[in-house]
């Protein structure tokens, strides 16, 4: 790949001291800088379930960019997640979010000059949202999705969100229901961290890059599971996929 980054033109040279100047403040150094600069963008947000657990992945995505020769430069995108604006005036804002999203990754990583992504959704509105960003963009990128969960059990029985969904539904027609099962399905429905059950559309969503042909060399997912801080980042974040970001060459076509 030509050595001719577009980060180059923004932070060498003796007419870039200023910027250069500004950005090493942030304890990037002289090396850094003459590698790609890679957008990390991540969707982080501590109260939501499908996106709690990205802070480690991206911590794992970053060494295996600086691993395959690149400098990752990290930024948060947002998740409007519909799982708990259902039923409220919250729920106006959800689809109108996709076009904010692609529209903050444009804008931080053209005004940037980054040049290449990874991308790190989770849920089914930032997904569309930040492959709408990358088609625009035409960098080389790559996506890696946050989930999905196992389902959770309660009592034997397979516990995930359209057990709710139904059981709320029954409620309202009148079935009787035990108390303590609401409180049970509430606390028991997402047993890790990560995006949703196999049913819902965000995980479906997950495949559509591949089938846009952004493929990768391996899974657009991260397995699910439980990520405390006290657990290492592992090699799948740090594979060979991370060195596609930073080797490839955006499509033409």
């Amino acid at each position: 790949m030509s050595n001719d980054f577009r980060s180059k033109h923004q932070f060498q040279g003796v007419t870039r001291s200023l910027q250069r100047a500004w950005i090493k403040g942030a304890r990037l150094t002289d090396a850094d800088l003459d590698r790609p600069l890679v957008a990390v963008v991540n969707t982080f947000q501590d109260f939501s379930p499908e996106n709690a657990h990205l802070r480690r992945v991206a911590d794992a995505v970053k060494a295996g960019i600086y691993r395959a020769g690149g400098t990752p430069c990290e930024f948060n995108a947002f998740h409007v997640t519909d799982s708990e604006t259902f039923a409220s005036v919250g729920m106006r804002y959800v689809l109108p979010s996709r076009d904010v999203v692609a529209d903050l990754i444009e804008l931080m990583v053209q005004g940037h000059r980054f040049d290449a992504m990874v991308l790190l959704p989770s849920g089914d509105k930032v997904v569309p949202g930040m492959v709408m960003a990358a088609s625009r963009l035409d960098l080389p990128s790559i996506l890696l999705y946050g989930g999905p969960t196992p389902v959770g059990m309660w009592r034997g029985r397979k516990v995930f969100l359209e057990t709710v969904y139904d059981g709320v539904g029954e409620h309202l027609r009148g079935a009787p229901c035990p108390a303590r099962t609401w409180p049970a399905w509430r606390t028991h429905t997402s047993p890790v961290l990560a995006p949703a059950t196999p049913r819902p559309p965000a995980t479906p969503l997950a495949s559509t890059p591949r089938r846009l042909g952004w493929r990768s060399p391996a899974p657009a997912r991260c397995p699910p599971g439980p990520m405390p801080s006290s657990v290492p980042p592992r090699p799948w974040a740090c594979g060979s996929w991370t060195c596609y970001a930073t080797t490839c060459a955006p499509r033409t076509s």
